[in-house]
C-alpha cells in the first residue's frame, strides 16, 4: 500500500523532513504523488539553509523563478564549480596582502609590511569593478591615485578564471 494514501500528504512530509536532499529526490521518483510531496518548497526551504548557512556566495539564493529544490540544486553546481567568474569577483570587497618578492613599490603601499605586530595587521582593501578597473573602499586611505586595471589570466595550465592580473595602465 503507498504510504502516501495510508498517512495522507501532511504525514508523508514530514517524514520526508527526516530524509537527506539526495534521499528526497529519489523519493520524488516514485510516482506523481511523491514528486507533489518531496519538492514541497517547505523541505527544500529547509536543505538550503542548512547547506547554505557557511556559504558567502550562492547565485541561485536569490533566483525566484526557481523553486526552492531548483534553486538547492543550482547551488549544489555552482559549488562545484573550481574557477572564478567575473560577478562572482565583483559581489565582494577582497581583502589581500603583497609578499615581498612584488618589490619595494608595492609592499610600501601595504599595511602588512609597514605596521607593527605582523599578527594583527590590517589587509589592504579592494574593489573589482565589473568594467575591469580596480579601486580601494571608500574607508580605505591607503589606495593612492594609482589607476588600476583587471583581466583575468590564464594558469599554467592553461585553464582561465584561476588568475587575475592587476595593472596600472589601461587596456591590460
Amino acid at each position: 500500500m503507498d504510504p502516501l494514501e495510508t498517512l495522507g500528504l501532511d504525514l508523508l512530509q514530514r517524514v520526508f523532513k527526516f530524509l537527506t536532499p539526495q534521499t528526497l529526490a529519489v523519493a520524488s521518483l516514485v510516482s506523481s504523488g511523491w514528486r507533489a510531496a518531496a519538492d514541497a518548497d517547505t523541505l527544500w526551504v529547509a536543505n538550503c539553509t542548512s547547506a547554505w548557512q557557511h556559504k558567502v556566495y550562492i547565485p541561485a539564493a536569490g533566483r525566484l523563478d526557481l523553486t526552492f529544490k531548483q534553486r538547492y540544486v543550482e547551488a549544489e553546481l555552482d559549488a562545484a564549480r573550481t574557477e572564478l567568474q567575473a560577478k562572482e569577483l565583483c559581489a565582494f570587497r577582497w581583502g589581500f596582502r603583497f609578499k615581498e618578492a612584488a618589490g619595494a613599490f608595492w609592499t610600501a603601499q601595504d599595511p602588512f609590511w609597514s605596521e607593527g605586530d605582523r599578527s594583527s595587521r590590517s589587509l589592504m582593501q579592494r574593489l573589482f569593478l565589473a568594467n575591469g578597473s580596480v579601486c580601494a573602499p571608500p574607508d580605505d586611505p591607503i589606495f593612492g591615485d594609482h589607476e588600476r586595471q583587471w583581466r583575468f589570466t590564464k594558469s599554467k595550465g592553461g585553464k582561465p578564471g584561476h588568475f587575475i592580473q592587476v595593472s596600472q595602465q589601461e587596456g591590460v
